[in-house]
């Protein structure tokens, strides 16, 4: 390996190296002089996730939804409610999806109407300012009453 290829090398590597000295095409009988220093190249690097100068403070917003009633005759009328156990300082966005194809509501409580017989799965999702976010579900259970129809009103 030739010199400049050895530089070449070792500069690949991240490293620099200082007073090699030599060079040229002398003979000699003493040995070739030892580099006096090595020192790595600078690096950094960078978390994925992560902006730089910050700590990565991912977790998961501890969320609660529930909902009165969660089962009944439909037009089945269902209060939602969301909570936050575990303060991350606000403010928080909700987004509450219902599970029957209806769109998505963003009230912190909403009411939804359950219109047809049917398993429900409402989820719930929060996000805090900081983009953190936590998730709960909880099932609707719309069913006909066992005399023979009705419904809520």
């Amino acid at each position: 390996m030739r010199p400049s290829e050895l530089l070449l090398c070792l500069a690949g590597l991240g490293l620099v190296i200082s007073g090699c000295g030599g060079g040229g095409e002398k003979t000699s009988s003493e040995p070739a002089p030892k580099p006096t220093t090595a020192v790595a190249a600078p690096t950094s690097t960078t978390v994925a996730g992560a902006k730089q100068g910050e700590e990565d403070n991912e977790y998961e917003l501890d969320v609660i939804a529930e909902a009165e009633p969660d089962e009944g005759a439909p037009p089945l009328k269902v209060q939602f409610t969301a909570s936050v156990e575990e303060e991350s300082g606000g403010p928080y966005s909700f987004s509450w999806d219902f599970g029957d194809g209806s769109p998505k509501v963003t009230d912190q409580n909403p009411v939804h109407t359950y219109e047809k017989v049917g398993e429900y799965t409402a989820t719930l999702t929060v996000t805090d300012q900081k983009s953190h976010k936590g998730t709960d579900e909880i099932d609707i259970f719309v069913e006909t009453d066992e005399e023979g129809g009705g419904g809520q009103e």
